[in-house]
């Protein structure tokens, strides 16, 4: 039970570094089940602390952030355990079905402490806080990759 706690907290932590106060994401972990030998695939994530919210009732931006927010608890947990090479992670328009306000901020938070990454975006208001030295335009019609200057 320490660990399920102590994973919840981690992540509760992770989602708001991540998002911001704006979204007040409490993700709390529950069983479904009282038996030994099934807590572990009886592991629930709810979206609020009542434990009534399951991560089916939450909006498809926000159980996104959650499962990235999980990923992320994952690696960072398999580099205090040393049990990694090398990570790189690759997001393909976390924009999508998040406010404004909340894409700069995951933005943001990728940049300042994500690992190695590769985004890809229509979005210009995660663009417009991008570092130039860091845009990219992909390849069309066998041009080659150029970076934006």
């Amino acid at each position: 039970m320490d660990n399920v706690a102590k994973l919840e907290g981690h992540l509760t932590a992770r989602l708001g570094a991540m998002l911001g106060p704006r979204l007040a994401v409490q993700p709390t972990l529950g069983f479904t089940s009282s038996k030994p030998d099934e807590l572990i695939r009886a592991v629930r994530l709810f979206f609020d602390t009542a434990r009534r919210r399951g991560i089916s009732d939450t909006s498809l931006g926000s159980a996104n952030v959650i499962y990235l927010g999980l990923l992320l608890e994952a690696l960072s947990q398999q580099r205090l355990d040393e049990e990694f090479i090398a990570t790189l992670v690759s997001v393909e328009e976390p924009e999508a079905h998040l406010h404004v306000t909340l894409q700069r901020h995951l933005f943001r938070y990728l940049l300042r402490t994500g690992p190695s990454l590769i985004l890809t975006t229509h979005s210009p208001h995660i663009a417009a806080v991008a570092p130039v030295p860091l845009l990219h335009r992909a390849a069309r019609d066998g041009e080659p990759c150029r970076s934006i200057r």
